[in-house]
């Protein structure tokens, strides 16, 4: 009989880990039907919000505590790591970190939270997942992450995320050697597409993997903003100006929460509410979205997605000459009655399970073993450190599409102006363009594009920044798009004035990555500011700035700009 003052001591254990966009996952094997289940990462379910809060390089708050501290020091927060991974470095409360050092307290607090139920004993081995496009250099991030949170080569694997999901998948159903099933995997910041070929083995092999790293639940909820900008610019305009030019950053967090919810909630409803609050009144401005409107608003994302899809169906089937099995749908979006509707259209069976956003996590766990030294399964990067030998996959969505996160370009020059009376530099920017509708419902031209319009895009943007600092209103005007210009001759905002004295000087830091669509564009910097050679977080300094532009008469022109 065991000691009861020493109890005997848990079999090792491995941990999987599904670091996402905008909330994590994780799981553990389980005496439950599979074998295998997720952890409560929080007191209010399954995921852990990605985001971070950085003090020090080693003092960062994770997960909702560092949503609540946000709005204290917004430069010292960091919304999504995982979109920061090409670039390298993430500049945060003043310091420039490797990006692996903020995931590595991510990890480090799913490790923590697990190990609770693990009566104090951590796991002996972590499993990593990561999107299929991903380059050894984005996966060597993970695991350098890993390293700082105390997991060496020795104990550390990673898979793609549509092997792990298509492992969970089969879990319930014996596929023969041979059988193809495609995974659809629309995440929080990107959709990845894949389709996988089951093994003798029991493995799965990778016939064709397609990414969108511009594109996911974070661009549909950026749609639904620019609808209630709409609304507000109609209905209460002085709310709408109010929130371009004065408002607080955790007023416009609080706005993006209840847009978020909004979404998720019209995947059941047929209406759901968005509340847009007053903090000079305490007050709320309430708008009721039904579910057609809002497929109407996110039907060129959806669009979008779907010819992703279409794309890797179609390469998948040149090379094997046979259809998919099934179109086996995870990642939170995926929830969404219209992106059900429009992949059936396809005419593929499609699979769902009861919980898609932590299906690849405890996929992981099916598809590698848990323990540490046994074989891995083909394409992973396993326990020993070895490298993967899977060939590339194919990065794309169709004609038109250009994804480059390249490595962080530095902006051209400075941007000095007065900063006595200069507008705050992130609301600044915020509000020169008055919010266009950058309308979901327009056609996409399938328009070629390339390195060319990349440079033009960035171009644009420094010029834009100049005039912005040199407060200089018809040259900021000229570079929007035509509907901003013609709400700006109805509607003129008025600058807001910092307290900041001396010279203001704001750079283009960095261009962290370009994504093009036909006519349609987006791009993302990191500002730098400083006031008489210091830096301002007053003034933005450390802000990832979002653009968004579309193509009119061959020029680029911003239609939209927030921050992230």
């Amino acid at each position: 009989m065991n000691d009861p003052t020493h109890p005997a001591p848990t079999p090792s254990w491995t941990l999987s880990i599904d670091f996402g966009t905008s909330n994590t996952a994780a799981a553990q094997r389980s005496t439950r039907r599979f074998g295998v289940e997720a952890v409560a990462l929080t007191h209010q379910g399954n995921l852990m919000p990605s985001s971070v809060f950085v003090d020090g390089p080693d003092r960062i708050d994770v997960g909702d505590v560092a949503l609540n501290r946000a709005q204290t020091a917004p430069a010292s927060f960091i919304a999504s790591p995982k979109r920061l991974v090409a670039q390298g470095s993430v500049r945060a409360a003043g310091l420039d970190l490797p990006i692996a050092v903020p995931i590595a307290a991510v990890l480090r607090s799913v490790i923590d939270r697990a190990t609770t139920y693990r009566r104090g004993q951590p796991p002996a081995g972590l499993i990593l997942t990561h999107p299929e496009a991903w380059s050894p250099r984005e996966v060597a991030v993970l695991e350098e992450a890993a390293n700082r949170a105390g997991y060496g080569p020795g104990s550390v694997s990673t898979l793609s995320e549509p092997r792990a999901a298509a492992h969970f998948y089969s879990r319930s159903e014996h596929l023969e050697p041979g059988t193809s099933i495609a995974v659809f995997d629309f995440g929080g910041g990107t959709v990845d597409v894949a389709v996988l070929s089951a093994t003798a083995r029991g493995t799965f092999d990778v016939v064709a993997a397609r990414g969108d790293n511009g594109l996911g639940g974070k661009n549909l909820d950026a749609s639904v903003r620019r609808w209630v900008d709409r609304r507000l610019d109609d209905e209460n305009p002085e709310l709408s100006r109010f929130l371009r030019t004065d408002s607080a950053l955790h007023t416009l967090r609080t706005l993006d929460d209840s847009i978020r919810r909004a979404k998720e909630l019209l995947s059941s409803t047929e209406s759901a509410t968005i509340a847009i609050g007053d903090s000079r009144t305490d007050r709320q401005h309430i708008l009721t979205l039904e579910r057609g409107e809002f497929e109407t608003i996110i039907a060129s994302e959806i669009e979008r997605a779907v010819a992703l899809t279409h794309a890797t169906l179609a390469e998948a089937h040149a090379l094997t000459g046979s259809a998919v099995h099934a179109l086996y749908l995870t990642g939170g979006s995926s929830r969404i009655p219209l992106v059900h509707r429009a992949l059936h259209s396809l005419g593929h069976p499609i699979a769902t399970l009861d919980d898609p956003k932590t299906v690849v996590a405890q996929g992981a766990l099916l598809a590698l073993p848990d323990r540490l030294g046994a074989a891995p399964v083909a394409g992973s990067h396993a326990f020993s450190g070895a490298p993967s030998t899977q060939p590339a996959p194919v990065v794309g969505g169709g004609p038109g599409l250009q994804i480059s996160p390249a490595p962080p370009t530095r902006g051209r020059g400075r941007l000095v102006a007065a900063a006595a009376g200069v507008v705050v530099v992130a609301g600044a920017v915020v509000a020169a363009v008055v919010l266009a509708p950058w309308d979901s419902t327009d056609p996409v031209p399938s328009t070629a594009s390339g390195q060319d319009d990349t440079a033009a895009l960035e171009s644009v943007t420094n010029d834009y920044l100049d005039a912005v600092a040199a407060r200089d209103d018809a040259a900021m005007t000229s570079f929007w798009c035509a509907a901003n210009r013609e709400k700006r001759a109805s509607t003129t905002p008025s600058p807001t004035s910092t307290s900041a004295t001396g010279d203001l000087e704001l750079t283009a830091a960095e261009f962290i990555g370009t994504s093009i669509y036909g006519d349609k564009a987006s791009t993302r910097i990191r500002l730098q500011a400083t006031v008489d050679g210091e830096p301002s977080t007053a003034e933005g300094d450390g802000e990832i700035l979002a653009f968004d532009f579309g193509r009119e008469e061959g020029q680029w022109r911003i239609c939209r700009q927030t921050i992230q």
